[in-house]
């Protein structure tokens, strides 16, 4: 961040050094000050060049962002009025209330105001008139369905700006069909096959939003030299000893709905639904988050949530075996922390939590995680960046339950997994079109101890260790090696009011390799360009 910095004031050094800089020069100065979160020095840069033509409303405008930006809004009202007086009918005036609403929460206001702005600015920059619009009734707040105009700068930044407001203010409708695969042999491997139809509308001062999503999961078969694997399976380790073993050598399936109800309103989010019904272990779920500003670019998340552990089959569906005994449907109770300090140049964080597992006829447990980490830009070109991270992960067990047999959970539980990695991330925008590229590789190392085969039922352990000692315990495990993946992500906003997506995946962590593709169209109700 800081060689980017340097660079960008090594630019600008030629102009700022004259006797008399210009004054798009210290603008540009205090956008480079304000983009480091030094918004003192911004606003002091902004303040002069004010000071110096108080006729300038390209400066009048920096200065009301930067005194928005830290938190003065009685101060920045101050300046709008100054600007409404001087240019009621100037873009940049209606442009600057609408910041400040916005930063109020005022958010109907901040459309009326950025729509009117964005039409004043096309009568300005176009001399035969509304060439590039069509008028837009000052009065009816909710129509704000304009035609792009990508040559002005001040455009598209209030397009982006109604993008993102009218997003989080109409009700929208969605789709979004998926895969997620991930390899192994038998119960080790899952196809996770998914369709979320969701809707959302505003309530109140926040957004409530349901879904259903149809769930259709199966494991693999057994590879034909993976003999033992199906012997692994629920009561197979002992039944195999006393009256022959069972069939389980074909894959297992499941298919249920899962349903949700979330809401959010500014830096509080809960949710509440169901793992998919018609799951053997059919389960509720939810969770509650709070992220508050606690002061100048810093963010402290906490939260507490009930999740089904998604690693098998059985710890997601539960499995009922060919004796009929039933077992798995796994949920991780966490209670999570995290502290983020970002800008728009670096962020970092640091963050930890603890876990409670449990699950029907399962043995129960409890996990630990911490991490920190962070990222750069290394470079910006137009609508384009480039950033480039640290992250460093840890989790442990306090048991390893990562077996099939009647009473694990079936879940990856290393007693120690850590992780170093350094993701590099490529983003950008062109017109319709916004994508995010990311790539990721580093070194993992974990260990896993020895576990009991029926860890939930001390008569059948001692029985099976009598009986056959060898199939008693699984033996722990040892591993280390290269980690990494990396993530794609594009959006296309097809119409003002639709927006397709697509996104993929590709991870090796942990002791498999996980692929995910999804798609998503997306239709709201109120266009935003």
């Amino acid at each position: 961040m800081r060689a980017a910095t340097a660079r960008a004031y090594g630019a600008l050094a030629p102009a700022i050094d004259r006797a008399n800089p210009p004054v798009a020069a210290n603008l540009a100065l205090a956008r480079l000050y304000s983009s480091g979160g030094q918004y003192a020095q911004a606003y002091q840069i902004n303040l002069r060049a004010v000071q110096h033509d108080p006729a300038d409303l390209d400066a009048r405008l920096a200065l009301v962002e930067t005194t928005i930006a830290m938190h003065r809004y009685a101060e920045a009202s101050g300046y709008i009025q100054q600007m409404n007086a001087m240019a009621p009918t100037d873009p940049r005036s209606w442009y600057a209330a609408a910041q400040l609403d916005r930063a109020r929460g005022n958010i109907r206001a901040a459309v009326r105001e950025l729509a009117q702005a964005r039409l004043l600015r096309i009568e300005q920059i176009s001399p035969s008139g509304l060439s590039g619009a069509r008028r837009v009734n000052p009065f009816a707040s909710e129509d704000v369905t304009l035609v792009r105009n990508d040559s002005d700068p001040l455009i598209r930044r209030m397009d982006g700006d109604l993008t993102q407001i009218t997003d989080s203010l109409t009700a929208s409708v969605s789709i979004t069909p998926g895969i997620d695969s991930r390899s192994g042999s038998g119960l080790n491997g899952l196809n996770n096959v998914t369709t979320q139809v969701a809707g959302t509308i505003p309530l109140g001062h926040g957004r409530l939003t349901l879904s259903a999503t149809p769930t259709f999961l199966s494991s693999r078969s057994y590879n034909g030299s993976d003999v033992n694997g199906p012997l692994q399976i629920g009561m197979n380790p002992l039944s195999s000893q006393q009256n022959g073993p069972l069939d389980q050598s074909s894959s297992f399936n499941a298919t249920g709905v899962a349903l949700d109800a979330q809401f959010g309103w500014n830096w509080l989010t809960a949710d509440v639904g169901s793992t998919p019904l018609g799951f053997i272990t059919a389960t509720a779920q939810g969770g509650l988050r709070v992220a508050p500003q606690i002061a100048r670019n810093t963010t402290l998340t906490i939260g507490a949530e009930r999740r089904a552990v998604q690693d098998s089959i059985l710890s997601y569906a539960g499995l009922r075996d060919a004796s009929g005994a039933t077992w798995g449907g796994v949920t991780r109770n966490r209670a999570y922390a995290q502290l983020a300090y970002g800008t728009s140049n670096a962020s970092f964080y640091v963050r930890g939590g603890g876990s409670y597992l449990a699950g029907r006829n399962t043995r129960s447990n409890t996990g630990y995680e911490a991490g920190a980490g962070g990222q750069a830009k290394i470079w910006e070109s137009g609508t384009q960046n480039l950033h480039l991270g640290m992250d460093l992960t840890w989790f442990g067990y306090a048991r390893n339950e990562y077996q099939f047999s009647f009473g694990n959970g079936g879940y990856f539980s290393p007693q120690n997994f850590l992780a170093f990695t350094f993701p590099i991330t490529y983003a950008g925008s062109y017109k319709q079109m916004d994508w995010n590229v990311l790539g990721r590789i580093g070194y993992q190392t974990y260990h896993s101890s020895r576990s009991e085969t029926f860890p939930n039922n001390p008569q059948d352990q001692a029985l099976l260790a009598s009986i056959a000692p060898l199939y008693a315990y699984e033996s722990g495990e040892s591993a280390s090696g290269l980690t990494g993946g990396i993530y794609g992500n594009i959006d296309y906003r097809l119409t003002p009011n639709l927006k397709l997506s697509l996104n993929a995946d590709y991870q090796k962590a942990g002791p498999w390799n996980e692929v995910r593709a999804f798609v998503a169209a997306k239709y709201s109700f109120l266009g935003t360009k």
